[in-house]
């Protein structure tokens, strides 16, 4: 298990954002990850605006035909931050 930041929509449940073709997807993908939330929240606040939010990812497992076994956790709201990801 791994747990990772993504960019979700805030309105509609699944969305993920996706790097590569800079639109929301449903299909969620490695494209979609961020390395740090602070990278995801700069995006978020120059480009994507209101709609989008900074959340979890824990990724369980990932198969070789390319399914991934994930759960969405924690989403943010605007000056919200999870402790565990708090960066010096």
């Amino acid at each position: 298990m791994i747990s990772m930041i993504v960019i979700v929509d805030k309105y509609n449940e699944g969305f993920f954002w996706d790097n590569e073709t800079k639109d929301f997807t449903l299909k969620f993908s490695e494209k979609c990850l961020f390395p740090t939330k602070d990278m995801a929240q700069t995006l978020i606040d120059e480009e994507l605006g209101t709609d989008a939010v900074v959340a979890n990812i824990m990724i369980y497992q990932y198969t070789l035909n390319g399914i991934w076994d994930y759960t969405v956790q924690n989403v943010w709201e605007e000056g919200e931050i999870d402790p565990k990801f708090e960066e010096d």
